[in-house]
Formats: C-alpha cells, structure tokens, sequence
C-alpha cells in the first residue's frame, strides 16, 4: 500500500479523498490433496471425470491442457523403448496453454503403461475425437465455449463436476468454502508424488526442440498421422 494510501485509510489527510485505496489481498490457505482422497473422489466419479483426474494424476499438467489432450496427439513407437528405467511406448505432446506462445509451451511425455492404460480405457461408444469426452445429456446445435466438438468436456464444466463428486466423497467437508480442494489440486499431488519417488515431475514433460525432432523423426509421424489408439 501506498504512503498516500495509507495515510488516508488512517484518515490522516486534510481533504476528504474520493479516490480508491488499494486494500492488501487476503492470501487463500490452500488445501493439500491426498492420494487417499483423490482415490475416495475416483471412487464416486464417472468414468470421464476419472480419466481426466488420471490424466491430470500421470501428466502433472493443469485443466486447460486435460480438456485439450486428442488422441492424435499419441503417437505409438513401432517397438517399445526403454528411457530412464521405464518402458515407453510413445508420446504424448500437449500444447500448454498458459506459455502457448513461448518455446516451452510444446511438450513431450512418454507414454508409459500407466500412462497408455489411461487412454486405451477411455474409449466407449461415443464418436469422439478428445481423450476427456463425455456426451451432453442435452443435445443442442451449439457447441460449448471453448470447445470445437460436442462430446468435448468444457474446462468450467470439468470444475465444477470435480467439485460435485468431492462433496459426494465427502472430502474436507468441515473446510471453509473459500478454501475447497478443486481440479487444480491433482498437479499438486502429482508434483509431490514424483518428488516423493526421487524424480523430477518436470524434465520428463519439457524437451529440448531438438530431442523433439529426433523423437519425432524416430516415431516417423507427420502432421495429421492417425493414433493407433484413436478408433
């Protein structure tokens, strides 16, 4: 806050001022979650809300990038490889949103079994083309903000139904509303569970522009390429 500010919230100058004070923003107490929580809210959620919490659980990335993840984004090697003590069946590239227009914004993850379970699982009898997808259960001409296809799920949406399924578990039910777990909590867990098990949960995501290439040059994929996971 400003002297002149200051001096004013304490009614200290000679002339009244009409002005606005700045006032000190009250820092929001963030809410850890657990992995006995995150499995209490799986439990309760369907199976949409689940791949999107797993994918959000196994990449470390935020809500906006879960929405977004197609499965032409996968791309499968032709023989597994093994990096860093993992198998790795392919790549994910994810295009983050918050630093989309700075080099850091294109990642890579490898596709390990957990990893590939979560997306070969999340095929069902919708026509879809995005990893999270779910068919409304009102069916309208138009499609949602922020969406270019029915059956992709609406960053808000995935929110609030987040929320929904954690007061159906009833996870921190005593916790001031101000203060509630939401979506953004999973990449928390995520961070903490990698550097639990001595690993970084970033370097595996954020590549070099020319490890990329090789990668993308060993896989043969080129724009457009159809994932052999996608039906």
């Amino acid at each position: 806050m400003s002297t002149f500010a200051d001096a004013v919230h304490q009614r200290r100058g000679k002339k009244p001022y009409l002005g606005k004070v700045c006032k000190p923003k009250e820092k929001k107490q963030r809410q850890r979650l657990t992995l006995d929580e995150y499995r209490a809210i799986w439990i309760v959620s369907p199976s949409w809300l689940r791949t999107a919490m797993d994918l959000a659980l196994e990449t470390t990335h935020a809500v906006n990038e879960i929405c977004s993840v197609r499965y032409t984004d996968v791309q499968l090697l032709a023989e597994p490889v093994s990096e860093g003590g993992l198998l790795v069946s392919g790549y994910l590239r994810i295009h983050r949103q918050k630093v989309q227009h700075k080099e850091a914004s294109r990642v890579v993850i490898p596709v390990t079994p957990s990893l590939f379970k979560i997306i070969n699982e999340s095929h069902d009898n919708v026509r879809y083309k995005y990893v999270v997808h779910r068919m409304p259960s009102r069916i309208s001409n138009e499609v949602s903000k922020h969406c270019d296809h029915l059956t992709q799920i609406n960053r808000k949406y995935l929110i609030r139904a987040f929320s929904k399924y954690l007061n159906l578990a009833g996870v921190k039910k005593k916790v001031a509303a101000e203060c509630r777990l939401t979506f953004h909590e999973i990449r928390g867990l995520a961070i903490h569970l990698y550097d639990n098990a001595g690993h970084d949960p970033h370097k595996p995501a954020l590549l070099t522009p020319m490890l990329r290439a090789q990668k993308y040059t060993k896989m043969g994929t080129l724009s457009g390429c159809k994932s052999p996971l996608q039906r």
